[in-house]
């Protein structure tokens, strides 16, 4: 396993933060790996062997349904955390409890999970940075049950690019409309009305399978209060 360039900065906020000589004592264990576009990098019940840093790109965390959406997201990881979180809680040959997905492209850095459970014993800054990313997963799951079952499909699709904005900040977001509908577990014609109100309103601009965010101020002004309260609770945890 070739290990990273570390003359180069490193784009994981679990990683970035740490001190350069804990960090320096986990590059030889870390190598650079791309995401594709729809990619699956876990399947629920699969063994997790590695852990993906993410640095550039967004993936979708899916919880399987049984009827032909197959799949429904609970979750999104950036550049703020990791794969394969059950690694972080599970000692003894960790499975993955949901599949994960690359919605957008981009890159991640690789630690095989003997290595993981090695820095999360030597670096208390590391152990505190994964367990508030696991806090901050659990409050972000228990947001989403509510967001679901309360509000609107227009203030869910804002607060769903408000999080991907968090992830990808001021970056196009390649997004199909089916996509989406698919991961909110809605009816296209609901996100295609509730993007078309959101357009309207001058918060985003949709233009062949991308979306820009054009008004960020407006678009949270637009969504539920789901995203504000795990601005709050992720702020209470930092």
């Amino acid at each position: 396993m070739s290990s990273v360039d570390w003359t180069r900065r490193v784009d994981n906020r679990l990683l970035r933060s740490l001190p350069p000589e804990e960090l320096d004592r986990m590059r030889s264990h870390i190598a650079p790996v791309p995401l594709l576009a729809e990619q699956v990098l876990l399947r629920q019940g699969q063994p997790i062997t590695e852990v993906l840093f993410v640095e550039d790109g967004l993936i979708s965390v899916q919880a399987p349904v049984a009827d032909k959406l197959g799949h429904v997201e609970i979750g999104l990881i950036g550049n703020e955390g990791l794969t394969g979180i059950s690694a972080l809680l599970i000692e003894d040959r960790p499975i993955s409890l949901h599949q994960a997905v690359v919605h957008v492209s981009g890159s991640a850095l690789r630690m095989p999970v003997q290595q993981l459970r090695v820095a999360l014993e030597r670096s208390p800054a590391f152990r505190r940075n994964c367990q508030r990313y696991v806090g901050q997963t659990m409050g972000h799951l228990a947001q989403s049950v509510v967001c679901a079952s309360r509000h609107s499909t227009s203030q869910r699709c804002a607060r769903w690019l408000l999080l991907a904005d968090d992830r990808m900040p001021g970056a196009p977001l390649p997004l199909r409309q089916v996509l989406l509908a698919q991961m909110l577990a809605v009816h296209r014609p609901g996100v295609s009305a509730a993007l078309r109100l959101l357009q309207d309103k001058g918060c985003i601009r949709q233009q062949r399978g991308r979306i820009e965010i054009l008004d960020r101020a407006e678009l949270e002004r637009s969504a539920c209060e789901c995203y504000r309260h795990e601005k709050e609770m992720n702020a209470l945890l930092a």
